[in-house]
């Protein structure tokens, strides 16, 4: 309780999420819409297969402006710590911005204020490939109370730009709708289900 697991590129992931039992975190994640999802959500699984070796041939630093976060403690590149929000329009002494455009937190900030979502990664290692590529990565999950309008712009951007998928490549992915709870007396997806 209390601490962010690190991915296996070396970064803490998770940082910045609703908190639960407030207001914002049911928002981000709670349909709220009629009909049968309302008080369910949606959940996206991502299956990302990480190529460590060529990661780890960059230095820290370079691993840092694609990440835009500190590897020692996950702080942001413009400063501060770990939980306080990137300054996306902090320069250097040039004049320079001081987040790459290609960083991903950059490109995953949200641009319009529903684009926000509760995520957490799961390590994994599957062996080998048959090519006897190691099969390593993350499983991305991801809550939403409205997948299309609160993930897929962030993915869109991500797809675009991100730099780290030169070293991240997506390999399976899914959207599920998850039911609202139940009464003792009912069933999951009764609303659905009648």
């Amino acid at each position: 309780p209390g601490t962010i697991g690190r991915n296996l590129m070396g970064f803490v992931d998770g940082i910045i999420n609703p908190r639960p039992g407030t207001e914002d975190f049911a928002k981000v994640v709670w349909s709220d819409g009629a009909g049968w999802l309302a008080g369910g959500t949606g959940l996206i699984v991502r299956r990302i297969r990480l190529d460590l070796k060529g990661w780890s041939a960059l230095s820290t630093r370079e691993r840092e402006q694609v990440f835009g976060r500190r590897a020692s403690d996950g702080s942001p590149i413009t400063g501060g710590a770990p939980t306080d929000a990137v300054d996306l329009g902090a320069t250097d002494a040039r004049g320079l911005s001081t987040v790459p455009a290609f960083s991903h937190v950059r490109l995953a900030a949200p641009v319009a204020a529903h684009e926000r979502i509760l995520r957490r990664p799961y390590n994994y290692d599957a062996g080998l490939l048959p090519d006897g590529t190691p099969d390593r990565g993350l499983i991305f999950a991801a809550y939403a109370s409205d997948p299309s309008r609160q993930f897929v712009p962030i993915q869109q951007r991500l797809a675009a730009g991100d730099l780290l998928n030169r070293w991240a490549v997506t390999v399976g992915s899914a959207v599920f709708a998850v039911p609202p709870g139940f009464a003792a007396d009912g069933q999951l997806g009764e609303a659905l289900l009648g």
